[in-house]
Formats: C-alpha cells, sequence, structure tokens
C-alpha cells in the first residue's frame, strides 16, 4: 500500500531543489500548494508535477519564452504585444495593430485567429462595397444592373433588371453561375416552341424523362426530335466570375447531345445570337430542321398569338415564382382554362389561373390527394434512403423504412413526412454533440485556471464537478458557469 503524503514530504521535496514549499497543509497530490526556489521566485503547483520535475518556470524561461511567443504571434500579424507578463490562455492580455488601434483579447483568441475587432469591421465593411461593385459589373456585362445597394454574401438575395426591364431577386452565386432572367428565357424559349410547332406541325412540350436526370426544352415522341434553346450564359463567360462554370455547362450540353443520339433522337441547339431578331430566329430554325431532313407543312410562322398571350402567361409564371414552383404553360387562353404547373418538390398538376390567383397550390403538398407507395419510395429517396414496404394503406399504417446506414424500423407515413427519420442516427448524432460539449466546458474551465473532472456532459442544466486554480471541488450547472460564476470559496475568501 502507498504511504500517504505529509507536508513535511512536501517541504523535503522543496530542500531537494534548494528552494521551500510555502505552504502549511497538504491535501491531495492535484491540490496546488505553493513553493519558493532558490532566486526566490514564488507559484502555485501541484505536488504531482513537482514530484515529477517540474519546477520554477521563470528560472526555466517558460514565462519568458510564452510572452516571447505572444511577442512573435502579434508581429506576424502586423502588431505588437503591449503586456509584459504572460498568466494563461484565457487571461486577456493588451494588443496593438498596425492601424495603431489598442485592445484586449486572451491568447486562446489571438491563436484561433482573432485579432482587432475595429479592422475586422471596417474589412467586412471594404468587402461589402467591394461584393455590391462585382454585382454591378458581372450586371453590366449580361446588359442590365443590380438594383441592391448593400451586399451581405453569396447566399442572400439581391435585386437584379435585365436590359428588357424585367426585375427578379436572386442569389449572387446563382448569377455568377450563369443564370440570368428567368422571364426573358422562357419568353425566347416559348418563341422557339410556338416557330418549331408551326413549321412542324407537331407539339414540343417539356421533358425530363427522356434523358433523365437532363430536362429537353421541347420535344416530340412522333419525330424523334428534340430542340433546346442556349441562353448567353452558355456562351459569354468572363474569367472572373465563372472561371469553370463555362467547361461544366459545355460538358452537360455535350453529354445531352450524346444521351439523345444514343437513343436516335436529333436535338436542334439554338444560340440566342439567333434570337436577335423574329426573322432571323424562324430563318435558323428552318434551315436546320431542313437539314435534319423534318418534313415541313409550312415555310411561314404567325408570332401574334405569342404575343398576344405573352403577358398574362408572363403574369402566370411570376405568380408561380412566388409559391417557389413554376408555370409550365406555353400558351394561355382565359383564366378559367387550366394549365400546367409545377412545385418546387416536383410535383405537376393543372389548375386554372384562377384558381391559384385565389392561393390555392400543390394539392400534394397540401394533403389533399390520395398518397401512394411511389410517394413513400421518393419521401425515402429524399433522404438518402429506402421505404422498404410494397403497399400503402394510409398515414398511420407502419411502414418499413432504412436509412443510408442501413438501419431499419416502422414508422407512419405521417411521421416519417413531418420530418422525423432514423433514431440510431440521431441518437449518435446527440451523443456527438455532446462530445464536442464536454470539451467546451473543459476549455471553459481550463480559461478560468481551473479543471473541470466530468467525462460526460448531459444538458446544460446537469451538475457537473469543477476545481479552481486553488484546489477546491464544487458542482455546478454548465449554465451557470458559463454566465460567469466559479468558485464560491474564493469568492467569499475574496469578501
Amino acid at each position: 500500500m502507498t504511504k500517504k503524503q505529509t507536508i513535511e514530504d512536501m517541504h523535503k521535496l522543496a530542500e531537494v531543489r534548494g528552494g521551500r514549499c510555502l505552504s502549511d497543509k497538504y491535501i491531495n497530490s492535484q491540490t496546488k500548494l505553493t513553493w519558493e526556489c532558490a532566486d526566490g521566485h514564488t507559484w502555485d503547483a501541484v505536488p504531482a508535477k513537482v514530484k515529477f520535475s517540474s519546477w520554477c518556470r521563470v528560472c526555466a524561461g517558460g514565462e519568458k519564452s510564452t510572452i516571447v511567443q505572444m511577442r512573435e504571434l502579434a508581429q506576424a500579424k502586423g502588431g505588437k504585444c503591449l503586456s509584459q507578463h504572460y498568466i494563461n490562455t484565457g487571461t486577456k492580455l493588451k494588443w496593438l495593430c498596425s492601424k495603431g488601434h489598442v485592445f484586449e483579447r486572451a491568447p486562446v483568441a489571438i491563436k484561433s485567429g482573432k485579432w482587432c475587432s475595429k479592422c475586422s469591421i471596417q474589412q467586412r465593411a471594404i468587402s461589402a462595397r467591394a461584393g455590391i461593385e462585382e454585382m454591378q459589373q458581372l450586371a453590366e456585362a449580361r446588359g442590365g444592373r443590380c438594383l441592391s445597394t448593400d451586399y451581405t454574401n453569396a447566399h442572400t438575395e439581391l435585386e437584379w433588371e435585365c436590359h428588357n426591364g424585367h426585375r427578379w431577386p436572386a442569389k449572387p452565386n446563382s448569377i455568377k453561375n450563369g443564370s440570368w432572367c428567368p422571364t426573358c428565357r422562357l419568353t425566347t424559349e416559348d418563341k422557339c416552341r410556338i416557330i418549331i410547332q408551326e413549321l412542324t406541325g407537331q407539339a414540343f412540350i417539356k421533358n425530363k424523362r427522356v434523358i433523365k436526370p437532363y430536362e429537353l426544352d421541347g420535344y416530340n415522341e412522333t419525330l424523334k426530335l428534340a430542340f433546346e434553346y442556349h441562353g448567353i450564359q452558355h456562351y459569354q463567360f468572363l474569367e472572373h466570375f465563372h472561371k469553370f462554370y463555362g467547361q461544366f455547362l459545355e460538358r452537360q450540353e455535350r453529354k445531352k447531345e450524346a444521351m439523345c443520339a444514343a437513343i436516335g433522337i436529333r436535338l436542334i441547339a439554338i444560340p440566342y445570337t439567333a434570337a436577335h431578331s423574329d426573322d432571323e430566329l424562324i430563318r435558323f430554325t428552318r434551315q436546320h430542321l431542313k437539314l435534319l431532313g423534318v418534313p415541313l407543312v409550312t415555310n411561314k410562322v404567325n408570332l401574334s398569338s405569342f404575343y398576344e398571350g405573352l403577358k398574362p402567361l408572363n403574369k402566370l409564371r411570376e405568380l408561380a415564382r412566388k409559391h417557389g414552383g413554376e408555370c409550365l404553360a406555353t400558351s394561355y387562353i382565359n383564366n378559367k382554362t387550366p394549365v400546367p404547373w409545377r412545385c418546387k418538390f416536383g410535383h405537376e398538376w393543372n389548375a386554372k389561373p384562377n384558381d391559384i390567383t385565389s392561393s390555392q397550390w400543390c394539392g400534394k403538398c397540401a394533403g389533399n390527394q390520395p398518397l401512394t407507395i411511389a410517394d413513400m419510395h421518393e419521401t425515402a429517396r429524399q433522404r438518402n434512403g429506402l421505404c422498404l414496404s410494397n403497399e400503402y394503406i394510409n398515414s398511420q399504417t407502419h411502414l418499413l423504412w432504412q436509412c443510408e446506414q442501413g438501419h431499419t424500423w416502422k414508422a407512419t407515413a405521417s411521421d416519417v413526412r413531418s420530418g422525423r427519420w432514423c433514431k440510431k442516427c440521431s441518437t449518435k448524432r446527440r451523443s456527438e454533440a455532446r462530445k464536442d460539449t464536454i470539451e467546451e466546458m473543459h476549455e471553459l474551465a481550463r480559461q478560468r485556471g481551473g479543471e473541470c473532472l466530468t467525462d460526460v456532459y448531459v444538458n446544460s442544466q446537469t451538475h457537473l464537478i469543477w476545481r479552481c486554480g486553488r484546489g477546491h471541488e464544487w458542482p455546478a450547472k454548465p449554465n451557470n458557469i458559463k454566465n460567469g460564476t466559479w468558485c464560491p470559496r474564493c469568492k467569499n475568501r475574496k469578501k
């Protein structure tokens, strides 16, 4: 059995080092005592460290090297560390940045990359100005304008206007990646559709089933013929804005052509340069149909019906965009004639414009249409999983599900569609979150010069065991420690 240490043992330990132990009471090997070296430097340290060769940091050059490190750290950032003494990673030091701003920050914050907050605010303002200027240049290159005056980030929508005066909201990233005015694109695409339909006497409908996952702007099964309208973004790439996006679009279009050719579909690609005038667009389309040997029923095209229906059609498209979806109609008759729609989840249906104007939208999303087992398979696919059942009865009947990790369980369609998924994966994520949190507690204690002695975190209201720099131990809730409380004994001693 190991002999219990005493304060006398600590005095002897210090004498061996040519110094003294100034404390008069020994508690345990992890409770700090006060020591003094032969040169008169005093400090607090746990007996266990002193026993295993740790001694005066000042004599060893430890304190000097630490403050030197802080000065080197500041110098690397173009500034200075104005403090003379280093205590620990959580105790603030005084710093000077290259712009002359003086501020206080803990070493742990500086090491993690933080620096002068004034400079940071100024830099964000400069970045925002540069961001909005870049967006204005990008819009100008497309012949339009960026109407917003403030830039937040690449994912916050700005207001744009094309050369035809159409306005719409879009994220900077989306514009940088080649998208532009949705109204102009749909307008010209529809014009191409009407021209090719009149010349051939056949219907050309949008199709995203023939060459999955790609969509064709128009396809006719009888003629085995498809068309694609290529807007300005397919050709005009400014290296500063697009980088590799142009190459990506090129690869995508080549893949579409190859997939069409493989199944015997002839594809006409109509560039935006052919759409400068109606006559030019008709001439280009007619010429390419003849080159492909497609029989024509007429050589003339009347676009008056297109222009008459354009205004109400644009209103329907704008209405669909407000719902986060699309109006798939290529012509408009009146507000009581159903037209096709698509919601943001890909559900398609026919509805009267009047109904949509009255705030009706996707019946499936609203739960008004009966669900099927195919809907369950799609729900699972969206979560990267599987629905293993083959029959759907109703929303309260259990089905068998499998997540991407291979876990299987039973749950109702109602539960899964409301957002619930694999319990095992959910438990694992919560466990990982707890692990991260206990590490935060340990770091929080270190910043106070102490320790968190607990290894498992439950929640912010469950007590953990803490130890201060003087060796006092006590239980406290993480929330209380986060809010600034610390050792109650040290607090009472100060009073």
